[in-house]
């Protein structure tokens, strides 16, 4: 898989920042919605040099910069927002003005042994197979790729006529789908036989 290409951002200053970040060998993936706003999501481990490096691109580039934490509202809901500082955040919404603009969500991606879990749900796919990330070379110091370039058909994001329903298929015969699908299938039930005569009474 290649990397970005960063001339479909209309903003100068994103498609400078994507390249910056790929020669600073900074590794993570890039996710536009459909409706195009982009987040840059970096492992957890990664995520304070992501900010230097943006902080660095925007003072060489003379870019004011904010960056403010996005916070879950379960956890707002449950915490003062004093300790909610505390517990640290994994979203953050970055924006570049002065001249040009860009604004993009950064988020930090959580190893979870088998695979990455995105911070927030995009359209593409929460959870990131470590196998499949090491095939289209995600995460690795390569520079910032396109997320839906792992699909087999990135033209269907964007169809050319209304959707009135979508049927999904899995394949239960998948090893990885199946230990996922593991972790939250409730216990077997077992049912007793019964003979017809019972059934219909």
């Amino acid at each position: 898989m290649g990397s970005t290409d960063t001339r479909r951002y209309s903003s100068p200053a994103m498609r400078n920042l994507l390249t910056f970040l790929k020669e600073q060998g900074l590794g993570g993936i890039l996710i536009t919605s459909p409706t195009g706003d982009a987040k840059i999501a970096v492992l957890r481990k990664d995520l304070a040099r992501a900010f230097s490096l943006i902080r660095r691109f925007a003072r060489d580039e003379g870019f004011d910069l904010r960056i403010r934490p996005i916070r879950a509202k379960k956890v707002l809901r449950v915490l003062p927002v004093a300790l909610t500082q505390m517990v640290g955040h994994r979203r953050y919404k970055v924006e570049l003005s002065g001249g040009e603009k860009a604004s993009f969500e950064l988020e930090g991606w959580k190893d979870e042994g088998e695979y990455f879990e995105s911070a927030s749900p995009n359209h593409i796919s929460r959870r990131l197979w470590k196998t499949t990330a090491e095939a289209h070379g995600l995460f690795t110091g390569a520079g910032i790729k396109d997320y839906a370039a792992i699909l087999p058909c990135p033209h269907a994001l964007e169809p050319a006529f209304p959707i009135d329903l979508v049927f999904t298929q899995v394949n239960a015969d998948d090893p990885d789908w199946q230990r996922m699908f593991s972790q939250y299938a409730p216990e077997p039930v077992t049912v007793a036989p019964t003979n017809d005569a019972t059934a219909r009474s």
